[in-house]
C-alpha cells in the first residue's frame, strides 16, 4: 500500500510522466522496488542477549512501519472486542445466573 502511494503522490505532483500505460507500469513497478528496497535497509546497531542466546539488533525504516502497524493492530482488536461486547449484551437474557447461562452455552 505505501509504494503504491508514493507512486501516487509522485505522479499527482508531476515528477511521474508517463506517455503510455507500458511506460507507466514500469515506472510503477521501479517506484514500489525502490519505495521497498528503502523500506527494508536495516543498520546493525548492536547485539542483545535473551535468554542466554546471543541475538543481532537492526533498526532501519521497517522498525518505524511495524510500530504503524502495532498501532493499527492494538486498535482494530481492541474495536472488536468492544463489537462484540455489544452483540453478546444484546443478544444475552436479561435476569439470568452465570451458572445457568454457561449451562446452556455448554449444551448447544
Amino acid at each position: 500500500m505505501f509504494p503504491a502511494s508514493v507512486y501516487a503522490i509522485l505522479a499527482v505532483s508531476g515528477y511521474v510522466r508517463a506517455s503510455s500505460w507500458s511506460v507507466a507500469a514500469a515506472q510503477a513497478l521501479a517506484c514500489g522496488l525502490g519505495t521497498e528496497l528503502l523500506l527494508r535497509v536495516a543498520f546493525r546497531v548492536g547485539t542483545a542477549k535473551h535468554g542466554g542466546e546471543k541475538s543481532r539488533r537492526y533498526l532501519g525504516p521497517q522498525n518505524l512501519v511495524e510500530w504503524y502497524e502495532d498501532i493499527f493492530a492494538e486498535l482494530m482488536s481492541t474495536r472488536m472486542a468492544l463489537k462484540r461486547l455489544q452483540i453478546v449484551k444484546i443478544r444475552s437474557v436479561k435476569n439470568i445466573s452465570f451458572q445457568a447461562l454457561y449451562e446452556k452455552v455448554m449444551k448447544n
